[in-house]
C-alpha cells in the first residue's frame, strides 16, 4: 500500500513524463512544418529569379541541377556575373530538382508532410513555368 506523499509523487512523475512527450511531438511537428515553409520560400524566391532572368533575357537558362548544391543564377546563366538573380542553396533533405530549357523550367522537391489545409494533398510537387504549383495527383497529369 502507498502513501498519501507516494501516490502523490507517483502521479506527479506520471503528469510531468506525459507532458515532456507531448513536447518533443510537438517539437518534432513544429520543426517540419518550419523546414517545409522553408523549402517553399526558397523554390518560390529561385523560381521569381527564373522570371526575372526570362524577361532580362528571353528565355530561361538550360541545365538540370541539383538546387541543393550552391546555385548562382546571374546574366551568364548558371555561372558568376555582375548581374545576380539567385545565389544560393536549398535547405532540403531530399532533392530539389531544377530542369530547364530555353522555353521553360521544372522544379521538383517533395516536402516532409502534406498541407490539406493548404490544399497540398500530396508531399511530391513541382514548380513550373510562371511558378505553378502542382502537387500529387495534379503533378502527375501535368506531366
Amino acid at each position: 500500500m502507498l502513501t498519501h506523499a507516494q501516490r502523490l509523487r507517483a502521479y506527479t512523475l506520471t503528469i510531468l513524463g506525459l507532458v515532456i512527450v507531448s513536447a518533443v511531438f510537438f517539437n518534432i511537428g513544429a520543426r517540419s512544418r518550419l523546414s517545409d515553409i522553408r523549402l517553399m520560400n526558397d523554390v518560390r524566391s529561385f523560381s521569381n529569379a527564373l522570371e526575372r532572368y526570362k524577361l532580362a533575357y528571353w528565355s530561361y537558362p538550360e541545365g538540370s541541377l541539383d538546387l541543393r548544391d550552391d546555385v548562382v543564377l546571374s546574366e551568364n546563366g548558371f555561372a558568376r556575373g555582375r548581374v545576380m538573380y539567385y545565389s544560393g542553396a536549398m535547405r532540403s533533405v531530399q532533392k530539389v530538382l531544377f530542369e530547364g530549357n530555353a522555353d521553360g523550367y521544372r522544379l521538383t522537391f517533395t516536402f516532409r508532410s502534406a498541407w490539406p489545409e493548404q490544399g497540398i494533398m500530396e508531399r511530391k510537387c513541382v514548380m513550373t513555368t510562371l511558378a505553378q504549383l502542382q502537387c500529387g495527383e495534379a503533378q502527375n497529369r501535368g506531366s
